[in-house]
């Protein structure tokens, strides 16, 4: 985030969270460690078109 002066890198905590659905659309969700400006652990959800 630029406006906020922020650089964050995230990692997977579990490699493998792709939920992949034929009903709904697939999509990635779990825990993750942050590693920039700020630290820490936080949960990401991303999903795709």
């Amino acid at each position: 985030m630029p406006s906020l002066s922020l650089s964050e890198s995230l990692s997977a905590i579990v490699p493998d969270q792709l939920v992949r659905n034929t009903i709904i659309p697939t999509f990635w969700e779990g825990a993750s460690t942050a590693t920039g400006s700020r630290t820490g652990t936080c949960f990401v959800e991303l999903s795709y078109p």
